[in-house]
């Protein structure tokens, strides 16, 4: 028996490395060798978020992360995973008198099975390892997370000679190191938004039924982990009715011969995936509405963490430009909101290193995160202006300028009223919006494609990408 489930294994296991190669044939991946060091770039970033999750403890990042206790267990993330593999069933704690609880439960329902698997119910020891064993998958989770940005990014438009580029700054992009090693949903919630968003794009060139069903699972499972991924369904709505209106303005062009068929297929597909995303995404959303009145839009009170408020700072304070010490010296500093009280410092702050006191390493290491904070706001400027740019460009398609802007812009703007209306810290973290960079990256390599190459604009985003990147693998090397 033994013997025939091994050869089993081994067959099937050819079997898929079989149909891996063909795939990866088929494909123009192995065409070029700007295509070829992509890839390579992609696997090396993944061995290093691999490496350094292999490295760091679990609770490297707090942000809700909680406590072990075996008796009573706590309500936050780790509290969470507890409930969910002692009573085996959802839990019935109110999440507006308990911290954790209003989170979908997808993510914690895996971590709740690492805890049963390792049997560690009763062991702090066991469930420490079952959480690293956790850390491991999420940051296997946010490896497929880089290798999807590069492909919604190549799927829109992206010059050749770009491909290394766009590889270098989506492999090593700092913030999903960080959202990799934190125990917590945000992680697989942009994996899914980021797989619908690739999907959308694929089905809008081959409108099958097939690639709306991997549209449909992706956004569920994304709200099942976290609410906040509907942020960019209004994005992919507007792909639809692009695709629908498109149909309906070839068959007038048609005449009375026209095809009926097109029409209605994309319009069957559009119903099902609101009456299956409206039914199954907001599941728990309802249930908690039900049970225990928590609006939709809820966010825990963060008032009882002093550090925490802002809000003794101006609006001019938080929404202009940043103090310099908190763009120069790195501070992260409990004491002092106003010199963590600005959107935009903290944003960028927190892309690069999350909540970590960098003034407490040495000196070296603090001039390099310096020279790599400039070096993402420069970036970003850059990939706001190429995104821009692309907006006013005639020859670009009308779908790609309606998906870039509304998934960059509507997460932001909502990014920014969340901020405004929680004025805590925690609010203004990078990691809520994580996915936005791959909008701009996107809209800036639309905008190269129509441009001569050898640009200026082309050669400093092409550095700037591979400095960034140089710099994030430096750090996290020896970060931890």
């Amino acid at each position: 028996m033994l013997k025939t489930v091994r050869e089993y294994v081994l067959y099937t296991g050819m079997a898929v490395l079989r149909k891996i190669s063909a795939v990866l044939r088929s494909t123009v991946l192995f065409f070029s060798i700007p295509a070829r060091l992509a890839l390579l770039v992609l696997i090396t970033g993944a061995l290093f978020k691999m490496t350094y999750a292999a490295r760091v403890p679990y609770n490297i990042s707090d942000h809700d992360l909680g406590a072990i206790r075996i008796e009573i267990p706590d309500t936050n993330h780790i509290g969470y995973m507890q409930y969910l593999e002692r009573d085996r069933k959802l839990p019935e704690l109110s999440p507006l008198e308990n911290w954790g609880m209003l989170h979908p439960p997808l993510f914690h329902i895996i971590g709740a099975v690492f805890i049963h698997i390792n049997d560690a119910g009763r062991s702090v020891k066991k469930i420490q390892a079952s959480m690293e064993q956790l850390q491991l998958l999420n940051m296997f989770f946010a490896c497929v997370l880089s290798f999807y940005v590069f492909a919604f990014v190549k799927e829109l438009g992206v010059k050749e000679n770009m491909l290394p580029a766009a590889a270098a700054f989506s492999g090593f992009f700092p913030s999903f190191f960080h959202i990799g090693a934190a125990l917590n949903n945000d992680c697989l919630m942009t994996l899914f938004v980021v797989m619908g968003l690739y999907y959308t794009v694929r089905w809008y060139k081959n409108r099958t039924a097939a690639n709306m069903t991997k549209i449909t699972v992706c956004f569920v499972l994304g709200m099942l982990v976290k609410s906040s991924a509907c942020l960019v369904v209004p994005a992919v709505f507007c792909i639809f009715l692009c695709a629908l209106l498109e149909a309906v303005y070839k068959k007038k062009q048609a005449g009375p011969h026209g095809n009926n068929n097109e029409v209605f297929r994309i319009s069957v597909q559009i119903a099902l995936f609101l009456v299956v995303f409206m039914s199954a995404g907001f599941s728990w959303l309802i249930r908690e509405y039900i049970k225990f009145g928590m609006p939709f839009n809820y966010m825990n009170d963060a008032s009882v963490y002093a550090w925490q408020h802002v809000s003794s700072c101006s609006w001019r304070q938080r929404l202009f430009l940043p103090v310099w010490q908190q763009i120069a010296v790195i501070p992260y500093n409990d004491s002092r909101p106003d010199l963590s009280c600005n959107i935009w410092g903290e944003l960028f702050l927190t892309m690069n290193f999350d909540e970590f006191k960098l003034y407490s390493v040495s000196a070296l290491f603090s001039a390099g995160a310096v020279l790599m904070l400039w070096n993402s706001i420069t970036l970003a400027l850059a990939g706001f202006y190429g995104m821009c740019r692309m907006f006013f460009m005639g020859r670009t398609e009308f779908w790609k300028k309606i998906l870039v802007a509304l998934v960059f812009f509507v997460p932001f703007l909502s990014f920014i009223y969340m901020c405004f209306r929680y004025q805590h810290r925690a609010c203004m973290n990078f990691r809520l919006i994580a996915y936005i960079p791959m909008a701009a990256m996107a809209g800036v390599s639309i905008y190269l494609c129509r441009n001569s190459t050898g640009s200026f604009f082309e050669k400093f985003i092409k550095c700037s990408c591979y400095l960034y990147a140089t710099l994030s693998a430096v750090l996290f090397s020896v970060w931890g």
